[in-house]
């Protein structure tokens, strides 16, 4: 939790409190996220979501239930970015 809140402030500027960063991983659980951008591994899935108005890509372990680290959109590739822009149209 605190890594995922650190990441946020490194990445974004701002602090998100615990309770946010646990409403992020249940938007992922119940698949109410704005865009899945695919697998890393069996538990765990690259996934964006919206917040506040704000993108956040970030690494969700569904075996855990929680958010691994938060990225930033210029950390995705060219292709997972086109899908985020593809997602925000048809949105």
């Amino acid at each position: 939790m605190i890594h995922t809140q650190r990441r946020v402030l490194q990445r974004y500027g701002c602090w998100l409190e615990k309770r946010a960063i646990e409403e992020l991983a249940a938007m992922c659980r119940r698949g109410e996220f704005f865009c899945h951008l695919g697998r890393q591994s069996l538990t765990r899935s690259k996934i964006v979501v919206k917040q506040n108005g704000r993108l956040f890509p970030l690494i969700y372990d569904k075996k855990r239930h929680c958010i691994i680290t938060v990225l930033t959109m210029e950390m995705l590739s060219a292709s997972e970015q086109a899908a985020v822009m593809r997602a925000g149209c048809s949105a």
